[in-house]
């Protein structure tokens, strides 16, 4: 059986620093609810993107405190988890996760739909410049987990 030592990264190069600080964000309450009239309709938008910006925090939360299995348990979606290296996504994502510092993100647009949510958002890290990524999240066991991280928004 090979070691998780010997094994090559999820991604390499810019795409593996990207999905690290992608991974890696603080959640800024940049949330706005848009396309709503009154203040009640407001309110009730902002219900889900709030959830969803919870789980970006929760995301950021577990991934400095170094909480891998919290994460990959209740925070990734089954579908992220399982393509993280399902039982051995926290190994994975500890050894993948080594030598970033001081993640930042800024929800720049959210889209909140029945079945999940799209958070267009500018990543940084210490020593990076700051990236555009798109965080998908879909409803999964009653609240809203990360189902897909990817370079780049609209």
């Amino acid at each position: 059986m090979e070691s998780l030592a010997s094994m090559p990264p999820l991604c390499s190069g810019p795409m593996r620093a990207t999905m690290a600080a992608a991974i890696l964000v603080a959640c800024g309450a940049l949330l706005v609810a848009c396309g709503t009239n009154s203040a009640h309709e407001k309110q009730q938008a902002r219900k889900p993107a709030q959830s969803v910006a919870d789980a970006v925090a929760a995301l950021q939360h577990d991934l400095s405190t170094q909480n891998y299995r919290h994460l990959c348990a209740e925070v990734f979606s089954t579908q992220a988890r399982l393509q993280a290296g399902g039982a051995a996504c926290p190994t994975i994502l500890a050894r993948e996760s080594q030598g970033i510092r001081q993640p930042k993100i800024e929800i720049t647009k959210l889209e909140v739909t029945e079945g999940g949510a799209v958070a267009r958002v500018m990543t940084s890290a210490q020593g990076q410049a700051r990236v555009p990524e798109t965080i998908q999240l879909v409803r999964e066991n009653g609240g809203y987990r990360v189902s897909a991280l990817a370079a780049g928004s609209r």
